[in-house]
């Protein structure tokens, strides 16, 4: 029901010449290339310079992909004889249709579907795949006839968050874009592939905060670009209409790995989860013992111990903080809470003054940029100022981090109990 809604660059003597293999692939006569528009086969010279020479990583996109009324009849093949699978992660949320690689020549469904099987064996073809190894700079030969590919649709809120795509042997990544030609697909369905810099930390490379080009998903064009381990980080921004995005996504594969795969988002990922710190030196918490132990000698050598939380404490952050959690048992509760579950969920944490205070600050602000009510922001840089500075990398978070006093002066007692319109960023630097 969903579909119904609807840089490596090898020595020049290991591989062809652009002008060559453009040549032979315009004069072939096998119509195995039948579904590419044919003119796109007769730049590659051009493309190649654009792939090659782009930021911030080698990209493209081909406009016109396909021969006119082609896609179509993939939609309608699509409609018609595939289901959609919901599959979502921490890093997406996303509806699959069918895994090409699983649709056979003589089977059933691949009968029922010719168009989306001729452009499967046109774009896996051993012409296509020599024409993208001349606009990718890569050695001739070296993709291998790997189908790695799927359909897939993204409905009103989904996305994928930022990574590099490196899984195994994969090389260069493509979309092809089936969504709406009319009316056409703009800036404020959202659904846009957003691609990011890589920007050096420590012994590794990290994605910037945010996208610094983005490509609108229009239909009939393939986006294309790089994989390269802490290099070609991207993302798809959440979509924001009712009208699914749909596209057919892939990759080309090589025979070998990538070198340097242990700086790829999904190894370090893996690295975490096998107790390994991939993002920075590792600060071990002193356990009991140790504490203990420091305690002893601390009380040993005369000095102060720790300062407890006394009643003029409670008074100070009542003004604040939800009373609740300044008794001695919701205390004990929290802290046992937290060193079991590593993590504690408070809720209605600042009292209702305090709460009402920033909710109206934040308000004012939504509604002054335009955000909110599922309005979302096109603009990625709103709300970006000399006062809030965006914080990632993009792989692992990203949000508006206050700059603590750079609030225009500070907020005096008489006017933070006043009804005078203030900063959110005044209530931070007084908090």
């Amino acid at each position: 029901c969903l579909l119904n809604n609807a840089t490596m660059t090898s020595p020049a003597s290991k591989r062809p010449r652009i002008g060559s293999a453009d040549k032979e692939l315009s004069s072939s006569s096998s119509s195995l290339l039948d579904p590419i528009t044919p003119s796109i086969l007769q730049k590659g010279e051009q493309l190649a310079t654009l792939y090659q020479k782009a930021s911030p990583y080698p990209h493209a996109v081909i406009d016109n992909f396909c021969v006119d009324g082609f896609l179509e009849g993939i939609l309608t093949e699509l409609k018609h004889n595939s289901k959609v699978k919901f599959k979502e992660t921490d890093l997406f949320r996303v509806y699959q249709s069918i895994d090409l690689g699983n649709l056979k020549d003589g089977s059933e469904l691949a009968a029922n579907m010719p168009n989306l099987m001729k452009l499967k064996n046109a774009i896996y073809s051993p012409q296509y795949r020599a024409f993208i190894e001349n606009i990718a700079g890569l050695e001739a030969g070296s993709l291998t006839d790997e189908v790695d590919c799927a359909a897939n649709c993204h409905t009103r809120g989904c996305h994928l968050l930022c990574h590099d795509d490196v899984i195994g042997t994969r090389k260069v990544s493509y979309i092809i874009y089936l969504t709406d030609a009319k009316p056409e697909w703009t800036d404020s369905d959202g659904g846009r592939l957003e691609l990011y810099d890589a920007i050096a930390e420590e012994d590794r490379f990290v994605p910037g905060a945010l996208p610094v080009k983005t490509v609108l998903p229009a239909f009939n064009s393939m986006a294309y670009f790089v994989v390269e381990p802490g290099v070609s980080f991207h993302s798809v921004q959440e979509v924001f209409c009712d009208r699914p995005r749909l596209s057919i996504q892939g990759w080309y594969h090589t025979k070998e790995a990538p070198s340097q795969i242990e700086n790829a988002t999904l190894q370090r990922l893996k690295s975490t989860g096998e107790g390994e710190n991939t993002e920075g030196t590792f600060q071990p918490m002193a356990d009991e013992a140790t504490t203990a132990a420091a305690a002893a000698e601390t009380e040993g050598n005369g000095t102060e111990s720790e300062p407890t939380f006394s009643s003029e404490d409670g008074k100070f952050l009542g003004e604040y903080i939800n009373k609740a959690y300044l008794t001695e048992e919701s205390l004990n509760e929290i802290r046992t809470r937290f060193e079991e579950e590593s993590s504690v969920k408070l809720r209605h944490f600042l009292n209702d003054e305090w709460s009402s205070k920033i909710k109206a600050a934040f308000t004012r602000q939504d509604k002054g940029d335009k955000v909110g009510d599922n309005n979302p922001s096109l603009d990625y840089h709103v709300g970006i100022n000399e006062k809030w500075k965006a914080v990632g990398p993009a792989h692992k978070q990203r949000f508006l981090q206050y700059q603590e006093g750079s609030g225009s002066s500070a907020l005096s007692a008489k006017k933070a109990s006043s009804e005078d319109v203030v900063d959110v960023g005044e209530y931070l630097d007084h908090l």
